[in-house]
């Protein structure tokens, strides 16, 4: 009876929450990406990213976030080469995916960025987020906050600026650019839990979603995902 109860719950949400969906977040599509990771000006990987929307909810956050999926194809090679900061993600250990959530409803649109592989310490970065009442021809600011277990809330400013017409898959669509930065107080915060200090810089379009994420780390570290194309399956 329970597992009834519990199926038919998760049935209900799962209806609920694809009618709140925009058609980004549909099933069937698929977000391609060239994904770098650069070290002092080297170019230590370079391979695809691929970012599939489940048309489920993610069981974390049912009744908030859609479940996306990353598909990592792994440059198995330059990954030998990178140092990790941490022992928590040895070299060896290599996913193939990642399942996590993502939101799009009317005000905001929100995912969490990649945070497997070398890519792990964005766990800790500003997370690609953007309030539909930031989508002006002006410049508009907001905070946003992540939640880090057993650290606290991190708070990241955001300054949206409007770029006007670009084009994307040879069509033109409206582009919006994002830049964060870490809170005065909460820089001090994170520098004495040893959390690497990052800043993003984003594009967003209504039609593609974040078409540009490049994180920059105090340490020279930069993490660079660009949009390729949209593949429906």
């Amino acid at each position: 009876m329970q597992k009834l109860l519990i199926g038919s719950l998760f049935i209900f949400l799962s209806s609920c929450y694809t009618a709140k969906n925009s058609d980004y977040l549909e099933k069937g599509k698929e977000y391609h990406y060239q994904a770098l990771y650069i070290d002092q000006g080297d170019t230590l990987t370079s391979e695809k990213l691929i970012l599939k929307p489940l048309g489920r909810p993610w069981l974390p956050q049912p009744w908030l976030q859609t479940a996306i999926r990353y598909i990592y194809h792994t440059d198995t090679s330059g990954y030998r080469n990178i140092k990790h900061p941490s022992s928590l993600v040895p070299p060896e250990n290599i996913d193939k995916k990642e399942t996590t959530g993502a939101i799009h409803k009317r005000e905001r649109f929100y995912m969490h960025p990649p945070r497997g592989n070398q890519y792990y310490m964005l766990f800790y970065a500003a997370h690609p987020m953007i309030w539909k009442s930031s989508i002006t021809d002006s410049v508009t600011t907001f905070m946003g906050k992540i939640e880090i277990p057993l650290m606290g809330d991190f708070g990241h400013h955001y300054t949206v600026t409007p770029l006007g017409d670009t084009i994307i898959n040879s069509k033109s669509v409206k582009a919006w650019q994002l830049e964060t930065d870490l809170e005065a107080d909460i820089k001090e915060e994170a520098e004495e839990k040893g959390i690497y200090k990052s800043t993003l810089y984003a594009v967003y379009t209504v039609e593609y979603g974040f078409v540009k994420m490049h994180y920059t780390f105090e340490d020279g570290i930069k993490m660079q995902f660009d949009f390729e194309k949209m593949v429906e399956r």
